[in-house]
């Protein structure tokens, strides 16, 4: 990263983030063409990709929904994966999804990895995993996979955790294993770290924690907050620094709670609820938006095609940041959206000796350093063409210009289109 204290990140992330998250609702959008519980979920280049699951009578099932936030529809013309299952994990890697585990249609549980190659269009067979799991955790995460928790083929618990040599061209376990055992938690891998809260042992539970994977696969574990209840079998989503944990079950049934874990503050909090409780549906963000797919409230044998959306779980502004009076400097961008460069305005009404203006991804990532060094007062413009520290075009999607003066930020969204 940049030259930041270990605060500045977080500080920056949490002026990005949104307060008054209470004040949101979920909206429904277009369902899903077929009803399902227990999928997985990723987005790969603008598009959400909804893998698997089981659907009416709890049919493990191999189709795949992609949904196009353009037209906000879902289509069923993406490849089926070979074999059909319910409770796999999925992630992104390299430009491609990766599919492992589950349980097949025979109740079998599988250690099979299927490989989906937007460019092709089609599926392969990848490594298979050392250990067969269910309701696991798959993770990008130190420039590879890993697979954390689940349930074995005997309906043991599995403490290994398992990440995939590049080098060697096959899975290797950890050093490490897990501090606690448990199936379906809440967990993610945000900047080489990997959270998990609750999930079932036995019976819902509530623990956290959090690895730091070294680049040995060596990991120190540390012991997290506790969700405010016992909780598993929902959704997470990862948005900037906080890690949201969507329904559920709990110790009486189907749960609508939404929390979140804010990893600068080390503390969880309450979100906007489901309008029911769903157990076993699959969420990802997608431009600052959580969608939540499927899932189901009393039986899992009728499960939802529903698909709900809430707004601004980011809750991205253009204006001041803590300690940065508005008439110290200011900062616009034009054109916004924009299509090749855009234009950052900065008004500077006193001198400034340490300056930073720089350019990050919707996930808090560092895209670009526009300009570090001395400002004078009036007016500067610094002009970014789309492009990382590398001189290669990014992606097209929402990114943030921070202007960093002292203890204060001044934040724009920025829109860019190809």
């Amino acid at each position: 990263m940049f030259k930041m204290s270990g605060i500045l990140p977080a500080l920056i992330l949490g002026c990005l983030l949104t307060s008054g998250l209470g004040a949101q609702s979920w909206e429904q959008l277009s369902p899903l063409n077929v009803p399902r519980y227990g999928a997985a979920s990723v987005v790969l280049n603008g598009s959400i990709y909804v893998l698997g699951g089981a659907t009416t009578l709890g049919q493990p099932i191999n189709s795949v929904e992609r949904y196009d936030s353009a037209t906000a529809t879902w289509d069923t013309l993406t490849t089926p994966f070979s074999i059909p299952r319910v409770n796999p994990s999925a992630t992104v890697f390299d430009g491609k999804i990766y599919l492992a585990g589950g349980q097949d249609l025979s109740g079998t549980v599988l250690d099979e990895v299927e490989i989906f190659d937007p460019s092709s269009g089609s599926w392969s067979f990848g490594e298979r995993m050392r250990k067969e799991r269910r309701g696991h955790v798959l993770v990008s995460i130190r420039n590879s996979i890993a697979a954390f928790c689940g349930l074995g083929d005997d309906n043991e618990y599995e403490d290994d955790v398992e990440y995939y040599d590049l080098d060697r061209q096959r899975w290797e376990d950890s050093s490490t294993p897990l501090p606690s055992l448990r199936t379906l938690p809440f967990a993610a891998s945000v900047n080489d770290t990997y959270y998990m809260f609750g999930g079932i042992f036995n019976f819902p539970i509530a623990s956290g924690y959090s690895a730091t994977v070294e680049a040995n696969w060596d990991m120190t574990w540390t012991q997290l907050p506790d969700l405010q209840e016992n909780r598993g079998y929902g959704a997470t989503v990862v948005s900037g620094q906080r890690i949201f944990m969507i329904g559920g079950t709990n110790s009486t049934g189907p749960s609508s709670r939404v929390s979140f874990y804010d990893i600068g503050a080390n503390a969880i909090s309450d979100s906007t609820p489901l309008p029911q409780g769903l157990v076993g549906a699959t969420a990802v963000n997608l431009d600052g938006r959580i969608y939540v797919m499927g899932g189901y409230s009393t039986d899992p044998n009728t499960p939802h095609d529903t698909v709900l959306r809430l707004d601004n779980t980011v809750g991205i502004f253009n204006g001041r940041g803590p300690g940065l009076p508005g008439t110290f400097a200011l900062m616009s961008g034009y054109p916004n959206p924009f299509n090749g460069e855009v234009h950052l305005r900065v008004d500077i009404s006193q001198p400034v000796r340490d300056a930073e203006l720089q350019i990050f991804d919707i996930r808090g990532v560092r895209v670009a350093t526009l300009y570090e060094g001395q400002l004078l007062p009036g007016r500067r413009e610094f002009a970014w063409a789309g492009q990382n520290e590398r001189g290669e075009a990014i992606a097209s999607g929402i990114y943030l210009a921070v202007l960093r003066i002292g203890p204060g930020l001044q934040t724009v969204r920025l829109s860019y289109v190809k």
